[in-house]
């Protein structure tokens, strides 16, 4: 078996034991019990600025490649359009492991990279971009030159490490162009990624470098969400009564907050759901955002009744109501059923968070179908994972949801307000996983005023 092979089979085996943007969400609020949470199609949130420090243009001058060794790649073995198992890895060339991420095959090119993850149709905005990079310094980095084409811009990042702090911008282009940096700073890294919602295809790469930088340091950030506690319901549930006010905006002042917007959200079990159906809004109980699940799931310590047990979750967290079966459920919601897993272990992603006591605390995934063609059977790559028992970063008591589009690799905390924070790898040992650069850092909880 080669390295690359090896390094692939790593990574699967990662991801069977288990960058970036904070989001806002649009506004649903509602005071109504009959309407509880958005009962609308799902709309990708609007971003907004980031907490992270942006990278800057580079001030590109040109430079003598005269002398330089050059590195080049115009073929890539193991690629899959197929399944986001596959449409990752590394490809060892020449010395050098070269990175992609969500990585597809396109005829007549090495590599198409998407702005999404290939089993879906549609770009997502919580989507670290689609990439192309070295994944092993390449040292003194004085130019870098690629054939590509696309329907949107490329982008095409620098550093002397991994945290890439300049970038240069080119334009679209329906035929082959041949884009190039030149680079007098001291630079080790590159990564060519999608710009925009449209897919880049990249026919070679070739590398100019003269080996004189010698600082090979490969730094990571922290992912720090500033958060306020989650909203928890207090008293007895019943169904169709039981009501929680969540905050999806607040205003911050010296780390006090106040509320400038809530969302309504009613309590169903599903039984009450099954015995009653003719008599309810199945659409408007059925609950399929991702903030909506994450506030629903912390509040009540249950389900949304549209969620089926796809493994390990017949009861509830909170007061071992049942949760249905699949068929159950697929005949009540229709195309809005969902599922939810349970596990309890203390490997895989599990360990890139502080949870609580390693192998006793239980995690739920509930399914996230923000992509069309999702089913129960066909659950794609998105899912809100719930620490319910916490981290040790916070309250004991209270729940923790994290977001991941791309089946683990990298996760996103939700704020409690309607906002996720940065991206943070989820793997870090492993490299043809880890693309966000950062780990979790504890951020600032906000105390209402």
């Amino acid at each position: 078996m080669n390295k690359n092979k090896i390094l692939l089979v790593l990574v699967s085996s990662a991801l069977c034991l288990t960058g970036c943007t904070i989001f806002s969400f649009s506004d649903e609020s509602s005071n109504s019990k009959s309407s509880a949470y958005s009962s609308e199609p799902y709309t990708p949130p609007t971003p907004i600025s980031s907490s992270s420090e942006e990278s800057e243009e580079y001030e590109e001058e040109e430079v003598d490649v005269s002398t330089c060794s050059i590195k080049s790649i115009d073929y890539l073995n193991d690629i899959s359009s197929s399944s986001y198992a596959s449409n990752f890895g590394v490809e060892y060339n020449e010395g050098i492991n070269y990175g992609f991420y969500r990585g597809g095959k396109a005829s007549g090119y090495m590599l198409k990279i998407y702005p999404y993850a290939t089993l879906s149709s549609t770009p997502f905005v919580y989507s670290l971009p689609g990439s192309f990079s070295n994944e092993n310094p390449i040292m003194g980095i004085r130019k870098i030159e690629f054939t590509y084409k696309c329907s949107a811009k490329v982008k095409i990042r620098i550093g002397q490490n991994k945290l890439f702090p300049f970038y240069k911008t080119f334009s679209a282009s329906s035929s082959d162009t041949v884009g190039s940096i030149f680079i007098k700073d001291d630079c080790n890294y590159f990564r060519i990624e999608t710009c925009g919602d449209g897919e880049v295809f990249i026919k070679d790469v070739k590398v100019y470098y003269d080996g004189h930088n010698n600082d090979t340091t490969t730094a990571t950030t922290e992912a720090k969400t500033n958060r306020i506690a989650p909203t928890i319901y207090n008293g007895d549930l019943v169904s169709g009564e039981s009501t929680v006010s969540v905050p999806i905006e607040i205003e911050v002042v010296n780390n006090k907050y106040t509320v400038k917007k809530s969302r309504t959200y009613t309590y169903y079990s599903y039984e009450y759901v099954r015995d009653n159906y003719m008599d309810l809004n199945l659409d408007e109980i059925a609950i399929t955002n991702v903030e909506d699940v994450c506030n629903y799931f912390m509040a009540f310590g249950c389900a949304p009744a549209n969620y089926a047990n796809i493994k390990n979750c017949p009861t509830n967290p909170r007061d071992d109501s049942a949760v249905g079966k699949t068929s159950n459920v697929k005949t009540l919601f229709g195309d809005k059923a969902r599922g939810i897993s349970k596990y309890n272990r203390d490997d895989g992603y599990a360990t890139s968070v502080p949870i609580n006591a390693p192998g006793v605390d239980s995690y739920y995934e509930l399914d996230i179908g923000v992509y069309s063609g999702y089913s129960t059977s066909n659950r794609d790559v998105c899912r809100v994972v719930c620490f319910y028992e916490g981290w040790t970063y916070y309250n004991l008591t209270d729940p923790v949801c994290v977001f991941t589009d791309d089946h683990y690799n990298c996760f996103r905390e939700y704020s409690n307000y309607g906002i996720f924070g940065d991206a943070f790898d989820t793997m870090q040992d492993y490299e043809s996983i880890a693309r966000t650069n950062a780990k979790i850092g504890k951020g600032v909880t906000y105390t209402k005023a």
